[in-house]
């Protein structure tokens, strides 16, 4: 059996229901609230194909975000009045790669029951099977540490082509055109506060080219002409095993004796800066210094820096 997709529902546990992809459909795995019928896809359908590559010890997985016109229910707003929505966004879809990671399955356009469901939003997460071989380029002190998983994910908004995206701040693709390659780059982030909340979190950080983060959503635009595959998504993103960033949060804010140490694979350490510094900034350095200069628009937000020689 070649490596596809799994859709199952996020409970106390998760429960692995249905293989999808070139065997079967996405129908009856997804949880509903208020009035709403599951997703129940029609066999005659029209899909995106989703492939990839998945790199060792990471775990992928999707989230279809499916609206309806004919299930509402209400929902309050900020400014107390009460409107309604149709929508289902927890319907997850576990990727099961093969051996070398490769992996091919769909996602349905058309969610089918009385609802009527269409799709509208994909995400797409990574996250880490084992925090282990990113937890041992931590110090020490750190190794013995019990992390919680988080996954960082990409969203893929997805159009017909009758919709005219005029001013979008996302990347915008049309499936008859090209493929849509999401191929993020990560790197290990660990995060752990030594205060009364004991906060420990590990998560996959967005290599980026400057401190501040680039969006990484997509518009994806799909023809109405009646095909069947209305586009590919390739979903292979990359994680960095040897920058390893960790955070350090001490005091109280309350108190105003709040700090924050990030500790980068250099040896720097930077102190209370409130975005984090361009992907392997320290190795980025041309004819003029671009890393110091780069850490003095972050030491005008306010923040501190400091040296550690490794």
């Amino acid at each position: 059996m070649s490596g596809g997709l799994w859709c199952g529902t996020q409970h106390n546990t998760l429960i692995t229901s249905l293989l999808i992809g070139l065997a079967c459909g996405l129908g009856g795995c997804s949880r509903y609230h208020y009035d709403y019928a599951p997703i129940d896809p029609p066999e005659q359908n029209q899909w995106f194909t989703i492939r990839g590559k998945l790199p060792p010890n990471i775990n992928g997985f999707l989230y279809a975000k499916y609206r309806s016109t004919v299930c509402m229910r209400p929902r309050a707003h900020d400014d107390g009045s009460v409107g309604a929505e149709g929508s289902i966004a927890d319907y997850e879809i576990i990727i099961r790669p093969e051996p070398d990671g490769s992996y091919q399955g769909r996602v349905y356009l058309h969610g089918g029951s009385r609802c009527d469901w269409q799709l509208y939003d994909i995400l797409f997460f990574t996250g880490a099977k084992s925090v282990a071989p990113y937890q041992a380029k931590l110090p020490s002190d750190w190794q013995s540490i019990k992390f919680e998983h988080a996954a960082s994910y990409e969203t893929v908004h997805v159009y017909p082509d009758t919709v005219q995206i005029t001013q979008s701040r996302f990347k915008v693709t049309k499936a008859v055109e090209q493929p849509l390659h999401l191929k993020s780059a990560y790197y290990p982030s660990f995060i752990a506060s030594f205060d009364s909340d004991i906060y420990r979190l590990f998560s996959f950080a967005t290599a980026g080219e400057t401190p501040w983060r680039m969006p990484v959503d997509s518009d994806f635009i799909y023809p109405t002409d009646g095909r069947e595959e209305l586009g590919v998504i390739e979903f292979s993103p990359t994680v960095d095993m040897d920058y390893v960033v960790y955070d350090k949060y001490s005091g109280s804010k309350a108190k105003k004796t709040n700090r924050s140490e990030v500790h980068y694979p250099n040896g720097d350490v930077a102190i209370n800066e409130y975005d984090p510094r361009p992907y392997r900034y320290y190795e980025q350095k041309k004819e003029k210094d671009w890393g110091d200069e780069i850490i003095e628009k972050l030491k005008k937000q306010g923040g501190g820096f400091t040296v550690i020689q490794p």
